[in-house]
């Protein structure tokens, strides 16, 4: 493979303090990379002092004489780069090269077919984030190529082998960075964790291994997006982690960082006003600012590119609303100083991620302008002080979370807490924090300072599912970063639901989202992000104060500094609730005994005053077969969650009615008895349809006990209800057994949450029903382990839950379609 390194730690130029181009590539080449990618437009790569290179000729003129490769040119806008690939005059024997995008605007597709190679480029809060998006542009221009980054596919949680591998033919390069996922994914702060290969999350030389494999015979570009010490110890590290340093090589050093040419008095005050606090240091810099530009008025905006959202941060009650900014916009746009009619307006970039821009600075009515050289360096002092603000507010937060999990006594309270902590570090008016359930399919709410639904929705259906994405809050859910919405002014209630808070309403609906993220999950390169919940904000409490991407820092800091105390918690209480499911599955059948031992005790006592010596029942068989049954539900405890997810099997051939469903009629006999219902209401109808099946009879007792004991429960005493009908039959490629009863039903869309832990049917809330909830989940999963799969096939009159096994059970052992299962034991087998 072939070795490039990204000139993109070297910051927006090369110029003096790097000394300039020519020390640039002889650390390039010293570390024995043959390729370079410049990430600096053209005129800010400096051969000498106010001199910058002439031409992109020039460039691969002296490059080439450090037999360097220039690899790709990322930096300045996509025309000038396309221009200068053109003025070129002749390439001869040269590798043209290639360039990135990673914004997608539809006017480049007319650029996939010209002479050089048009390359898409994942990046975080890019409009090409993900393979998806990627994928559909691939599909769309034929030859349009790919150029994976690591890093910021594993920030997104994509699957980075499959990045690697799916377009081998389209890779013409790839970007090999590290990433730390401790500083967050927040939009100011993720940049920060781009550390040196081998410092962070993702497995390098897993990727490397990986092209090797395919012969990979593209770029392998090397990028670092900041340096906290010298570049040239960067670059050495990356080499040496290469295995392509020289032996015995030195890498040519730096000179000395050139001082800014801000005045020390103004970049001291700058520096003070960042130790003040967050909201306290935007304050200080309008001041500061305005003295100093002599100007009339001095306005700081927050700005994310990737949606376009802006909003002041600092910003009077009396101030008229406004989200959006012309001067805003054209500064961005080519992050640039812009001057108009006597205002100024100048970008101030993100330290770690130069292609970000940190906030944005307009100034109205300048009085004292200034070269774009000193309002760099003032940018850069305001860059360095909103970061330490930034950083004391998140580290405060932080503090509170951890103080917050010491002191709280289980899930709930720390739950409390942390939305608590949550309105206070960004002083918004409600809060509502979302935990996802096992399955990730469903968004609940766990803690909310007050949330109102929507009027159509019932209570069952008081919660997000994956799939609808209609939602803003769905759509934050799936992206797994945080995001900021601008409601509409006079919001007409379109949304599902929203926070109750105190204060003053704002103007505008404004939203906050901000993903609880799970790091703990490893594939073979990084880190799966699993997101585990959401915490959504609405509306700051001082009016007309918009949500900024500070407020988004902080929360996703308050959510990485809970994430480890709340996996902890909820693995606690699932510990509880496993051994709640293990006493509810016990209940049915030591009820059952005690029901038969009273039994066993009358018979006795009439034995000893009458003549007939014979028992009603066989009351040794019953209670040899309930001691069975919950035998195997300890021995399976797996199924609850407190050990390994291995479900034990032990199977053999028997007829379903005969050897499953008939020792149960006795069971359920006292469980029928103890609620006053008569046992002839329980039919059994067509199991003749069915063949003996390889099943494991006790477990399957279990599912036929939970299923009976759950119709006779949900009768509610009521002796005219009561009417329970087991019946089978074959349908298409399955046998089909089902449980039918006259309880009081099922709501419509709640068939598959009756299946999930801990739910029971809505109607159960006001009636005496006893449980957990438990049941149906270990029915699903007993079933399951079989290759068959539980349904509840009707709502109403009668209440049906259907039980799908398929039909090779009639011939060959089961196939598990979910979970581990391990067949230890076999009997009839052949």
């Amino acid at each position: 493979m072939r070795y490039a390194y990204q000139t993109i730690i070297y910051g927006l130029r090369i110029g003096p303090e790097d000394g300039f181009l020519e020390t640039v590539l002889k650390q390039i080449s010293e570390a024995g990379f043959t390729g370079v990618e410049f990430a600096q437009s053209l005129d800010n790569i400096f051969l000498r002092e106010a001199q910058p290179v002439e031409s992109l000729q020039q460039l691969l003129e002296m490059t080439e004489s450090y037999d360097l490769v220039v690899t790709g040119i990322a930096g300045g806008t996509f025309d000038q780069r396309v221009e200068a690939i053109k003025s070129v005059k002749s390439w001869g024997n040269r590798e043209i090269p290639y360039v990135y995008v990673d914004n997608w605007n539809e006017k480049y597709g007319k650029y996939v077919d010209d002479i050089f190679k048009l390359v898409i480029h994942p990046h975080v809060y890019k409009n090409c984030d993900r393979i998806s998006k990627v994928e559909a542009l691939l599909g769309k221009h034929e030859n349009l190529c790919w150029m994976p980054d690591i890093a910021h596919l594993a920030i997104v949680g994509d699957d980075l082998e499959l990045a690697l591998t799916k377009w081998p033919e389209k890779m013409i390069a790839v970007h090999l960075k590290d990433w730390d996922p401790s500083s967050g994914s927040s939009y100011h702060r993720y940049a920060r964790g781009f550390v040196g290969l081998g410092r962070g999350a993702v497995r390098y030389k897993v990727a490397l291994e990986i092209l090797n494999k395919q012969d990979f015979r593209g770029w392998v570009v090397v990028e670092q997006d900041y340096c906290d010490g010298k570049i040239e110890d960067c670059i050495r590290h990356a080499a040496l982690s290469l295995g392509i340093l020289p032996e015995g090589v030195q890498i040519t050093g730096c000179p000395e960082r050139k001082k800014y040419p801000c005045p020390d008095d103004l970049f001291n005050e700058i520096l003070r006003a960042g130790m003040q606090g967050l909201r306290s240091c935007y304050e200080a810099f309008i001041r500061i600012l305005t003295k100093y530009f002599e100007a009339n008025d001095v306005e700081i905006w927050s700005y994310d590119p990737s949606t376009g959202y802006s909003c002041r941060l600092i910003q009077e009650n009396e101030a008229e609303l406004t989200i959006e900014d012309s001067l805003v916009n054209k500064a961005t746009e080519n992050s640039k100083v812009f001057r108009q009619e006597g205002d100024l307006c100048f970008p101030v970039l993100n330290r770690f991620n130069r292609s970000h821009v940190r906030f944005v600075v307009v100034v109205r009515s300048v009085g004292n302008d200034c070269d774009d050289e000193i309002i760099g360096a003032i940018a850069e002092a305001l860059a360095r002080a909103a970061d330490i603000g930034l950083d004391d507010a998140c580290s405060r937060a932080a503090g509170r979370v951890h103080f917050a999990a010491d002191t709280s006594n289980g899930l709930d309270e720390f739950l409390k807490h942390l939305k608590s902590c949550i309105k206070s570090s960004i002083q918004c008016e409600g809060v509502t924090i979302f935990l996802a359930d096992r399955l990730r399919t469903k968004l609940e709410v766990h803690e909310s300072t007050g949330i109102k639904w929507r009027e159509d929705i019932v209570d069952n259906q008081k919660f997000y599912r994956w799939d609808e994405t209609k939602f803003s809050t769905v759509k934050a859910w799936r992206s797994g970063q945080p995001l900021l919405r601008h409601g509409e002014f006079n919001v007409n209630g379109r949304a599902k639901s929203r926070e109750h808070g105190d204060g003053v309403r704002s103007e505008v609906d404004n939203i906050l989202f901000v993903p609880l993220v799970n790091n703990g999950k490893r594939d073979e390169i990084a880190w799966k992000s699993e997101i585990t919940g959401l915490i959504r904000c609405r509306n700051k409490q001082k009016k007309n104060l918009l949500f900024s991407v500070d407020d988004a820092a902080i929360v996703d800091t308050i959510c990485q500094a809970a994430g480890p105390h709340l996996e902890l918690l909820i693995a606690y209480q699932d510990r509880r609730m496993s051994v709640a499911r293990i006493i509810h599955e016990l209940g049915s059948p030591v009820n059952s005994m005690s029901h038969a031992i009273s039994s066993f005790s009358r018979d006795i006592k009439s034995l000893m005053q009458n003549e007939n010596n014979e028992f009603r029942f066989d009351y040794t068989k019953d209670i040899n077969m309930l001691l069975d049954l919950m035998k195997r539900i300890v021995k399976s405890v797996n199924i609850y969650g407190l050990t390994k997810p291995e479900l034990e099997l032990q199977i053999r051939s028997v007829w379903f009615m005969g050897d499953v469903v008939a020792p149960l009629v006795n069971l359920i006999r006292y469980v029928i008895e103890e609620r006053g219902f008569d046992p002839g209401k329980i039919s059994y109808d067509n199991f003749h349809s069915i063949p003996k099946l390889y099943i494991d009879t006790s477990l399957f007792q279990q599912v036929m006990f939970n299923l009976l004991s759950n119709s006779i429960k949900y009768s509610f005493k009521d002796k005219s209800l009561f009417e329970i009908r087991v019946s089978a039959e074959r349908e298409k490629d399955y046998y089909v057994i089902s449980v039918e009863d006259k309880g009081p039903g099922i709501f419509p869309d709640f068939e598959e949450g009756i299946f999930e832990e801990g739910q029971r049917g809505p109607e159960s809330i006001n009636k005496v029903v006893f449980g957990l909830g438990i049941g149906l989940s270990v029915v699903q999963r007993i079933v399951e382990a079989h290759g068959g799969f539980v349904r509840v096939t009707k709502n109403y009159d009668p209440t049906t839950i259907s039980i799908f096994l398929p039909i090779s059970l009639s011939n060959r052992l089961p196939r598990s379609v979910k979970g581990s299962v391990k067949v230890v034991q076999m009997k009839g087998v052949r």
